[in-house]
């Protein structure tokens, strides 16, 4: 019987284990009958776990199921320096037909960014432009891109109001 942390363990009649604290050949055998999805959200559960479930060894069996992750069906590995895990992974994008183009917004540390919230419309500074992003009523979910960008600033836009018809 396995506990889920050291409080199950101390509420136990038995000596029982962490997963963790199992031999590597048991966890391994464990492991090699969850599928993709099951080992990603088990190498969420705590930094032990998450090596553990990082290791090729762990993804070699899901890895010669897949197409284009670099194994042979003789189990051979053509690219040694990849990580499995991360093969498997874009073998299973390439296969659901996800693709993601687009980076998240991103600034500099030092530019903090300034929010406002008017109706549907989001405007976010970054830098010296501020950038209106309409919000979609049925998901919740902002456009990718601004449907108008505010620009001509000299510095940093640390700062701004939002009136009825002011910036």
């Amino acid at each position: 019987m396995v506990c889920r942390d050291q409080t199950d363990m101390q509420r136990c009649p038995h000596t029982m284990l962490l997963l963790s604290q199992l031999p590597e050949d048991v966890l391994y055998h464990i492991l090699s009958h969850l599928d993709c999805t099951s080992l990603s959200r088990l190498s969420q559960v705590c930094k032990s776990i998450y090596r553990f479930v990082s290791r090729d060894e762990v993804w070699r069996k899901i890895a010669k199921e897949c197409l284009n992750t670099g194994i042979t069906r003789n189990g051979t590995d053509i690219y040694p320096d990849l990580q499995l895990k991360e093969r498997v992974k874009v073998a299973h994008n390439w296969l659901d037909g996800l693709c993601k183009r687009t980076i998240p917004l991103k600034w500099k540390t030092k530019l903090l960014p300034w929010l406002q919230l008017d109706g549907d419309m989001l405007y976010l500074s970054q830098a010296a432009d501020i950038g209106a992003f309409h919000l979609c009523r049925e998901s919740g979910r902002l456009q990718r891109h601004p449907s108008e960008i505010f620009s001509g600033h000299r510095g940093d836009v640390c700062r701004f109001v939002l009136t009825d018809s002011h910036l």
